[in-house]
Parts: structure tokens; sequence; C-alpha cells
């Protein structure tokens, strides 16, 4: 993996929930929030629920933008 601290992040999302028991949410934010990283901090969804929560769902299709831009 290369420097992420040199490179344009702006194009870069990362999703998480909050209360995700495998992953610390937080750290992501003191980690990539100063890299320009798009993150999004889902309250209430755990690590599986990420990946069918519709708010979770919501989020990710979001982060990847409208389609054609």
């Amino acid at each position: 993996m290369g420097d992420l601290t040199s490179s344009d992040n702006s194009a870069s999302a990362v999703v998480a929930g909050a209360d995700d028991e495998l992953m610390d949410a937080e750290a992501y934010r003191r980690v990539l929030a100063p890299l320009g990283v798009d993150l999004r901090i889902i309250p209430d969804v755990d690590h599986m629920g990420i990946v069918y929560r519709p708010e979770a769902i919501k989020a990710i299709v979001g982060a990847l933008g409208e389609p054609g831009s």
C-alpha cells in the first residue's frame, strides 16, 4: 500500500458501523479524516449490519456517488 499522506484521497471513502465489534470506527476518524478520506460512520450499525442494514446500504450507495459522475 502506498503512502496515503502524499496522494489525492478525495475519491476514497470508508463506511463503518459505529457499533462494530471488530473494527474501531473512531480510529478511522482519527486516522483517515485528516487525510481527506470521505468517512461515514453509521450510528447503531455493527460489524455485520454494515452489509445489510438499510441505513448502511444507503450510506454505501451515497459514498459511491451518482452513476456517471
